[in-house]
């Protein structure tokens, strides 16, 4: 998973409008017609067994099929919110 600086910006713009303190997020997936579809939750922790990663000092955890299914992709922000776009995997012609 890598992520734009759009998306890291208003990652930001969350954890700092956020009334509590937090670890930092929770990633879900929505199942899409073709693609994912990301969203993230505020967290005060990961849960016992979460793929943890942190990426331009921003905390994230999600289980590990949601860290396989979403490996190979990048997370960019636009005027529709959160979205996935497709990125191959080094090494690998095709998903």
């Amino acid at each position: 998973m890598e992520i734009t600086l759009r998306a890291i910006h208003e990652l930001t713009k969350m954890l700092i409008s956020a009334k509590a303190p937090v670890w930092g997020f929770r990633v879900l997936l929505q199942q899409g017609s073709f693609l994912p579809k990301p969203e993230f939750v505020l967290v005060d922790k990961p849960i016992e067994g979460d793929y943890t990663r942190t990426i331009e000092t921003l905390n994230f955890c999600m289980e590990k099929e949601t860290h396989q299914e979403i490996s190979g992709y990048i997370i960019d922000f636009s005027v529709n919110g959160f979205k996935v776009d497709f990125m191959l995997p080094s090494g690998r012609c095709c998903r």
